[in-house]
């Protein structure tokens, strides 16, 4: 893979073949395949496709938090600003983690401890990491949540989890993994489950926050309305592959995978609704990806979007093409990405 291409300036973050593997009932499923990409400094990276296709998985690789067993990192490569953090020790690695790295978790009320209060885990995080003294930790922990927009930030230091609201809960997880301003932030679906309101307040803290800190983002989302909002990458996964990675901009564009391609063809677009209301005529169908999203130890031979792909063709069903460069920081991983554009409704 040629991901490297994509980043001129020094990354903070460097993925580069990284297979990630779980043992079920006797057999080896690869969850993440040989996937590779880069983070600069400053940079939001957004990490989009459906459920099962593996990119929480390769956040929990990242953190070395796969569960073992049934899961293991099979090989590859994660380097942290040139430290390789496959190579760490598990003490080396919860150093790192939550000061120098650090997750946004899918479900705040499964992450969070439910006994103990908001302010004991923010301190204990930034103690954990800093150790500036307790009474200089709640300070801390005050400035946090007035950071990411807590009303009444001191009093809220003393709530349980269940005292907040879904979109207070995923602010309080956001003030505890940039409580230590990390160098790299993974937010896994940060946005999922909340109303469309909350999920703008939230975007927004995390657009804010990175301007302030500094922090490297990775947004694993399914939502592509977030990615074009607020990601300067895109990298598409898809059967635990890397099919396609560019410029926001130029994903939405001209994308060169099928597969983003009909992801954006099933995004409903109220222009195209409204044109066809005002002149009387039906309103288009959205067009759906048929088929489903393989089982991850049932992928097809060859490229394991074959089995729902248009263009698909004997050598797709063969073999996975490469993900390497189609345009000027354009990658895909497509052996018909000159026939994409054929796809356009």
């Amino acid at each position: 893979m040629e991901g490297a291409d994509l980043a001129p300036d020094p990354e903070v973050l460097e993925v580069r073949g990284l297979r990630t593997e779980l043992r079920l009932h006797n057999r080896v499923v690869p969850v993440v395949n040989d996937l590779s990409f880069s983070l600069r400094a400053s940079e939001t990276l957004g990490i989009v496709g459906e459920s099962g296709c593996g990119k929480s998985m390769t956040a929990l690789s990242i953190m070395r938090l796969v569960p073992d067993p049934p899961g293991r990192i099979a090989g590859g490569s994660v380097r942290f600003c040139g430290t390789e953090l496959l190579d760490l020790s598990d003490r080396q690695m919860r150093k790192l983690r939550g000061s120098s790295i650090s997750m946004v978790f899918q479900e705040p009320m499964t992450s969070l401890n439910p006994v103990r209060t908001i302010g004991s885990q923010i301190v204990e995080a930034i103690v954990t990491h800093r150790d500036p003294g307790r009474r200089a930790a709640q300070e801390q922990a005050t400035e946090m949540l007035r950071l990411v927009r807590i009303p009444d930030a001191r009093a809220r230091l003393d709530d349980y989890p269940h005292h907040l609201s879904g979109g207070m809960r995923q602010r309080v997880m956001i003030a505890m993994a940039l409580c230590c301003e990390p160098r790299v932030l993974l937010a896994d679906e940060p946005t999922t489950a909340l109303d469309v309101t909350i999920q703008a307040q939230i975007m927004g803290v995390i657009a804010e926050l990175r301007e302030r800190l500094g922090t490297a983002i990775v947004l694993i989302t399914h939502d592509l309305g977030v990615i074009a909002e607020s990601c300067d990458r895109v990298l598409v996964m898809y059967g635990g592959h890397g099919v396609e990675e560019a410029t926001a901009s130029a994903l939405f564009a001209a994308p060169l995978h099928p597969y983003t391609r009909g992801l954006l063809d099933s995004v409903p677009r109220l222009s195209a609704g409204a044109a066809s209301a005002s002149i009387g005529e039906p309103r288009r169908r959205l067009r759906e990806i048929k088929g489903t999203v393989p089982a991850l130890d049932e992928l097809p031979p060859g490229c394991p979007y074959a089995p729902r792909c248009p263009l698909a063709s004997a050598q797709c069903h063969a073999a996975m093409p490469p993900l390497i460069a189609k345009r000027p920081r354009h990658l895909a991983a497509c052996w018909h990405s000159d026939r994409v554009a054929e796809l356009s409704p």
